[in-house]
């Protein structure tokens, strides 16, 4: 038969008991905390008692055996075996440490002086080892010992499980949280060294701007020569004058067909140039590169961090049942 309300208080004491001295509360409406109660001091009367403090142990096993004694009038239902039992182990105890006390008086006393009295029988009523213990109420107690054991082996397993599992959360947070660190600051490089190419060709594309326009002002000024040059041939100069107006009006289409050609250059380059930084603005493939990386990190984040909660909550709940 299980004590679920005695095992955890039987764990409690065992985990208390080697303590400093307990403050012990002689009268509890709670059946429960009054058991604690006894169980605790005769814990610490059997300490004071391997100690070799016998009247102190003795003080502790009577205080105990009136706290078993009290339980049992005023709760006769509450465990009954289990309380039964300990006034039995109580009163033995009790009984045998008197014994051992009145044979060390008597082994000092001198050698004429009168032997030491038993203890009355009126001061050790309560106290006076009864019957042995039947065999169902021993095999009850045996019973609950060995659920407890197991249970407490069982949390102590759980527990421990849930602490690696914390660990190992906590390890692995702190991996994802380098790596993404690392990820950031190569990701800030990128877009740094993007954002320094992007002003390069822009600068780029405007010089080249400012010199088609340029050129294209000056084949402009030499068509306008050129046209001037056409106009005084078709008024009928001199020989002279038409072999040096003749002589301009060919530099004069040179100089265009020259300047024709520069400008096409030009036009060229600054398209160019506009193309790259068009192109190197938007970065299609870095940004998606950008986007996937951040995503995949804060994905594996959020899974440890869910991870870590719940490894946490698992701790937290074997330490409450521990």
């Amino acid at each position: 038969m299980r004590h679920p309300s005695l095992i955890l208080y039987l764990t409690l004491a065992g985990s208390l008991a080697p303590l400093a001295p307990f403050s012990l509360r002689a009268e509890s409406g709670d059946p429960s905390e009054a058991f604690l109660n006894a169980y605790m001091s005769v814990q610490q009367a059997e300490k004071l008692e391997m100690d070799g403090k016998y009247q102190a142990a003795l003080t502790k096993y009577r205080f105990a055996g009136s706290l078993l004694d009290q339980l049992h009038n005023r709760h006769p239902e509450w465990q009954p075996l289990i309380v039964e039992y300990r006034k039995k182990k109580t009163g033995t105890a009790i009984s045998k440490l008197e014994q051992k006390i009145a044979a060390d008086a008597a082994a000092s006393l001198p050698a004429d002086a009168p032997t030491a009295s038993a203890p009355s029988e009126g001061n050790s009523a309560k106290t006076a080892p009864p019957q042995a213990a039947p065999g169902n109420d021993s095999d009850a107690v045996d019973q609950a010992t060995r659920q407890l054991r197991a249970q407490m082996a069982d949390l102590k397993r759980q527990l421990q499980q849930s602490r690696d599992q914390l660990q190992a959360a906590q390890e692995e947070k702190s991996r994802l949280a380098s790596q993404l660190d690392d990820a950031v600051a190569r990701l800030n490089k990128a877009n740094s060294a993007n954002r320094e190419q992007i002003e390069k060709l822009t600068r780029e594309a405007s010089q080249a701007k400012a010199r088609a326009e340029e050129t294209s002002a000056q084949l402009a000024a030499a068509r306008d020569s050129e046209s001037k040059l056409k106009a005084s041939l078709a008024q009928n100069p001199t020989p002279e004058q038409s072999a040096a107006l003749q002589k301009q009006l060919d530099e004069a289409k040179g100089r265009a067909a020259q300047l024709s050609a520069d400008l096409d250059k030009a036009q060229s380059a600054a398209a160019e140039a506009r193309a790259k930084v068009e192109s190197t603005s938007t970065q299609g493939d870095l940004k998606a590169q950008i986007v996937a990386e951040r995503k995949k990190q804060d994905d594996l984040r959020a899974q440890y961090e869910a991870e870590l909660q719940k490894s946490r909550a698992a701790a937290a709940e074997a330490q409450a049942q521990a």
